[in-house]
């Protein structure tokens, strides 16, 4: 085999292949050959569709690449978000498409595992619309696999 030939094998061996997408109760899951995963959530089979809201949340594979939460168009302008009925810290920035900032992955982790609903509300404290959080949990452990963060302490689940 000729030197070119063996670093060509080598090359295609060492090449990460992206993850098969997988659905999660209410969220789907999937990453490209670079390693960067995304989840979105779906709109539940159950429940009042019109008050629904979709979010994706988008991760890169490098070491130091922090988890994005991307509620997507909503309707009007947010002025918080709720967990539960619980007011969330996070900086909630963007019009249609709203980016909710936390402090880091962990809070956003701990956030999104230990609820079942996330609600926007407006200013006047009305609710613009709520995103499922069956299968987040699922759906983040399968991006940690993916990215070989598993017992680390950048996982998003299972931190090390």
């Amino acid at each position: 085999m000729s030197m070119l030939a063996l670093l060509l094998a080598t090359a295609a061996q060492a090449a990460p292949a992206p993850a098969e997408p997988r659905v999660f109760r209410d969220w789907i899951a999937g990453c490209d050959n670079t390693r960067f995963c995304t989840a979105v959530a779906l709109f539940p089979e159950s429940g009042d569709s019109e008050a629904a809201l979709t979010a994706s949340l988008t991760r890169g594979g490098e070491a130091n690449a922090a988890p994005v939460l991307t509620i997507h168009r909503v309707p009007r302008r947010p002025a918080r978000l709720l967990a539960d009925g619980r007011a969330v810290t996070a900086r909630l920035s963007g019009d249609e498409d709203v980016v909710a900032t936390f402090a880091d992955g962990a809070t956003l982790a701990r956030t999104l595992r230990g609820a079942r609903t996330l609600r926007l509300e407006d200013a006047q404290g009305r609710a613009i619309g709520d995103v499922s959080l069956a299968g987040v949990a699922a759906a983040m452990l399968f991006i940690d696999e993916a990215q070989g963060r598993l017992g680390t302490a950048t996982a998003l689940v299972r931190t090390g």
